[in-house]
């Protein structure tokens, strides 16, 4: 399995390496432990642009997800396919974690699990859930995005 992380952003300081570890059990969980996946840190700014270009929206997003094509080769020794790369703002992860979660925990808890259920999201759209395409859509991805979270955050926030 292999998630390659990428900080392509100035605004939200965090230590190297802080989401490795629950972005790759959060692929274990999700049934695809060699697949790969590449993940970039982006700002708001940037993000808006990617948003644009793919989307036709305006502003920022919390994240974009990129599927690679089926059609890509896995070569002799290679255990996984590449799924695809996700791109996520930390800017509005940083805002929103602030909001999404219940009880008081600290700043860096609140991004940390921000981040990783943004990670969980786009990895699903990587796996083919869309929750844009009908009601039906939205709560079997919702569930499986909500299963994976529980199963990842407790154990992974311990350690942050």
């Amino acid at each position: 399995m292999s998630i390659q992380t990428y900080n392509r952003q100035r605004t939200v300081s965090f230590p190297k390496g802080l989401w490795d570890k629950a972005f790759q059990e959060a692929l274990r969980v999700a049934g695809h432990p060699d697949d790969e996946v590449e993940v970039t840190f982006l700002s708001n700014r940037s993000i808006a642009g990617l948003n644009k270009q793919w989307r036709g929206r305006k502003g920022p997003t919390d994240c974009l997800s990129f599927p690679s094509s089926p059609d890509i080769p896995v070569f002799p020794g290679q255990k996984g396919r590449p799924l695809g790369d996700i791109v996520i703002s930390l800017e509005q992860a940083r805002i929103q974690g602030a909001i999404h979660p219940e009880d008081e925990v600290p700043a860096q808890d609140a991004l940390y699990a921000e981040v990783l259920f943004l990670f969980i999201h786009s990895l699903l759209h990587l796996l083919g859930y869309d929750h844009e395409t009908s009601t039906a859509d939205e709560a079997v991805m919702t569930l499986e995005q909500n299963r994976i979270f529980s199963l990842v955050a407790d154990d992974v926030i311990r350690r942050c």
